[in-house]
């Protein structure tokens, strides 16, 4: 008895749950994206391009509002993409 009226219960409360839409997920991610200034992080970047064989390289990637990206690979290249303007 006890196990069907929790299950009865726990039934009710997962029908009762309002999901997000997807249009409230991406405007609070936009809303935090905008409190971002700039940034400074490190990673590993694989290319994946037909006729270039590239290593894995460790890269450290720079960010400054409004739009300026930076990506430094510490033992090769560096590059800044295209339509972004660099510092």
């Amino acid at each position: 008895m006890k196990k069907t009226l929790l299950l009865f219960f726990v039934f009710v409360n997962v029908l009762m749950v309002n999901a997000q839409t997807t249009e409230e997920i991406i405007q609070k991610v936009k809303i935090k994206l905008e409190k971002v200034n700039d940034y400074e992080a490190k990673g590993k970047m694989k290319t994946n391009v037909v006729f270039i064989k590239a290593p894995i390289a460790n890269v450290k990637v720079f960010y400054k509002k409004p739009n300026k990206l930076r990506i430094n690979n510490e033992s090769g290249i560096s590059f800044y993409p295209e339509g972004l303007s660099k510092y």
